[in-house]
């Protein structure tokens, strides 16, 4: 998502909650009860995806992957990649490097009323040897899902998984979103500096939780070290 979405997001959700008439002593009410709300909002989502799954409309690898690891709502715009694909053309490809390939792909876009089909050419690279994907859209960096380029070509060339970089921690329904079990409290300066402290040591340890995941011995070697602070 680009910054100017996110800022976008952000005055969305609070437009329903406070205004510029809001007053200085109102504000950390009305701030409080939004960030419940969407606290309370993540909770009835998680447990949506605990008890039900979106059903698949294809065949392709890259649907079934993303219906078992992402939350309802992420994959329906995943799934909506997938059917995109019969818009999508491949016109050539050019080797890069060894293990660097671009591939050309044409989208057939609608637009305009009447609707009708504008073709569009992107170029899609594919590094086989660090298993990523890039695609002048740039729909993975903005809006942190594959486009339907990236999957034309992952169906191209037979790739057997979804390379792991491009499956999004933020959007997997398996983890446990830790932050909705911390109060938030704006009168309990306890419960703030909690916060506060959770926030700076779920950035911090992030990256260690990364490495340690990349092999069974640093995975086991953190668990240990975890197991000496209980």
């Amino acid at each position: 998502m680009s910054t100017t979405q996110r800022v976008e997001s952000i005055h969305h959700f609070f437009k329903g909650f406070m205004n510029a008439k809001t007053t200085l002593r109102n504000f950390v009410q009305k701030y409080t009860r939004a960030l419940d709300h969407r606290a309370n909002a993540e909770k009835v989502a998680t447990a949506n995806d605990d008890r039900r799954k979106a059903r698949v409309k294809s065949t392709s690898i890259v649907e079934k992957h993303f219906q078992k690891v992402y939350t309802d709502a992420k994959f329906r715009e995943v799934q909506h990649e997938c059917f995109s694909l019969m818009y999508c053309l491949p016109k050539g490809e050019t080797k890069l490097t060894e293990h660097v390939t671009e591939y050309t792909i044409e989208d057939r876009i609608q637009v305009g009323d009447p609707v009708h089909h504008v073709s569009k050419e992107l170029k899609v690279v594919l590094d086989r040897e660090n298993g990523e994907l890039r695609c002048t859209c740039r729909l993975f960096e903005h809006r942190g899902i594959l486009c339907r380029h990236c999957i034309r070509v992952m169906e191209m060339t037979n790739m057997p998984s979804v390379p792991e970089k491009h499956v999004l921690q933020r959007w997997r329904k398996d983890i446990k979103r830790k932050h909705l079990d911390i109060k938030v409290g704006f009168n309990d300066p306890d419960k703030t500096a909690e916060e506060i402290r959770y926030g700076v040591l779920q950035y911090e340890y992030e990256k260690v939780f990364q490495l340690a995941a990349s092999s069974p011995e640093l995975c086991d070697h953190t668990v240990s070290k975890a197991h000496e602070w209980h």
